[in-house]
């Protein structure tokens, strides 16, 4: 999916599982009693969407789950989190993300603060997977984007990262979180944008439409986390 805020579950990238997971594509169901769709405030609507494990997941991952999304959008703000939830007898490990694309019409002309002085991961610097990642620090207190990106930012929600887009005459704040049953936990952020050149490869891009997105995505991507019978995972960004 290309657009929107598709979400990743139970794995980012690398593994058995088609990449992003199965969530982004499963048939989801609206909630109702307490979760239906509802006014908050005058001008702010609450509408909940929720997937549990079936036959068909248990197929290709053997855990039993439920993830509830809960959107809430108004005139100016937007708020989306995904609870995981382990409805099993035993623990699995997981990855979560909400894949926001931003849309804006000229990324020469958008910055990005709040990440100076945060570790990164750069998935497009090759080493030896023995030796696991490089970690590298982000040393600019304002990001530009001039190629293809692909960094995980770790622990990114202590402050918030501002996204300004010059051509749009738009700012963004965004606040992001992790958390484990009432506990904060690391959470990171990907930034991702394809590039010309791998813009051109993928099927389902455009050959120019990198130039006018960019994807700012929180969760756990750097590694996997574990949740136990029970307990809830949430991921939040507003």
């Amino acid at each position: 999916l290309r657009g929107g805020v598709p979400v990743v579950f139970p794995q980012f990238a690398n593994g058995p599982l088609p990449s992003h997971g199965f969530a982004r594509t499963a048939k989801w169901e609206l909630c109702d009693g307490d979760l239906a769709p509802h006014l908050v405030e005058e001008d702010l609507v609450q509408v909940a969407l929720k997937l549990k494990s079936s036959k068909e997941t248990m197929k290709i991952w053997p855990h039993k789950f439920e993830l509830v999304h809960m959107i809430r959008f108004g005139a100016s703000e937007l708020e989306t989190s995904m609870n995981i939830k382990n409805t099993g007898t035993d623990a699995f490990e997981f990855q979560a993300l909400l894949h926001t694309y931003f849309k804006m019409r000229d990324l020469n002309q958008v910055s990005i603060e709040g990440l100076e002085g945060l570790r990164l991961i750069d998935k497009l610097y090759h080493v030896d997977p023995e030796d696991g990642p490089q970690i590298f620090v982000e040393k600019a207190d304002t990001v530009k984007i001039s190629s293809e990106t692909d960094n995980i930012y770790m622990d990114a929600g202590q402050r918030p990262i501002v996204l300004t887009s010059k051509a749009d005459n738009t700012k963004i704040e965004l606040q992001m979180a992790l958390c484990r049953g009432d506990e904060m936990t690391q959470c990171d952020a990907v930034m991702w944008n394809p590039g010309m050149d791998k813009s051109r490869r993928l099927k389902d891009f455009g050959d120019s439409e990198y130039s006018g997105m960019l994807c700012i995505e929180p969760g756990n991507a750097s590694r996997m986390e574990s949740c136990e019978p029970g307990e809830v995972w949430t991921v939040t960004q507003n």
